[in-house]
């Protein structure tokens, strides 16, 4: 009897140490990081922003955001932290009580994903942010767009899955991620068909907002 009750425990214990491993896993992101930051001003009203902290190959980083995407950005420059104080105030008085409903253009609204980013040096030439990792797990969004990212460390070889949220860095080896590009490419190509309907197809891939705008989840 004290046998049975002893394997019943250690069997209940079994399952609880797998579901916690389970639901951790389920819970872990990897997510893309700025390797590089630009000290140039960014000339977009900025209407957010998020710290990134260090953890290498990512880098310390200031990301402002605006409507056209994120901006990876040299902390220390004191423009930086001007703005960062600007726009944590506008914030305090975004939230009091006696401020107006309507929304400041520098006020910091939340980023798709705090390290969703982008850079640029001199206007021209950009510093992008890159997936360093990548996940094997089948993105549960609907998927309406993707790109392909080439290997030039520490940036690694994926396939980069747009959605509504954000952006997912995939294994490109993994056979569904191969049939989902295919059905994508498909998919724009009956879009592009001057018989094809002009409704946006739900799976159609759209431009991302940049080539390498990604975001990515394990076991999501």
């Amino acid at each position: 009897m004290h046998t049975n009750t002893a394997v019943m425990r250690s069997l209940a214990i079994i399952v609880i140490i797998a579901f916690t491993a389970w639901t951790i896993t389920d819970a872990q992101k990897i997510n893309p990081c700025c390797v590089k930051v630009s000290t140039a001003k960014v000339k977009e009203p900025i209407i957010g922003y998020t710290l990134q902290r260090e953890n290498l190959p990512c880098i310390r980083a200031v990301v402002f955001q605006t409507e056209s995407g994120f901006f990876c950005i040299d902390p220390q420059q004191p423009w930086v932290k001007e703005k960062v104080m600007q726009l944590r105030l506008a914030q305090k008085n975004k939230l009091s009580p006696s401020s107006p409903s309507s929304p400041s253009s520098s006020s910091p609204s939340r980023p798709v994903s705090p390290r969703l980013i982008t850079s640029t040096v001199r206007d021209a030439q950009k510093i992008n942010p890159c997936c360093v990792k990548v996940s094997t797990a089948k993105v549960k969004e609907p998927i309406i767009g993707y790109t392909l990212q080439r290997e030039n460390l520490p940036c690694i070889r994926a396939v980069v899955f747009q959605t509504e949220s954000g952006f997912f860095c995939i294994d490109p080896q993994q056979p569904w991620v191969k049939e989902k590009v295919m059905e994508l490419r498909l998919a724009q190509k009956n879009k592009l068909s001057p018989s094809s309907p002009s409704s946006p197809s739900s799976s159609s891939p759209s431009r991302p907002v940049s080539p390498r705008l990604i975001t990515s989840t394990v076991r999501g």
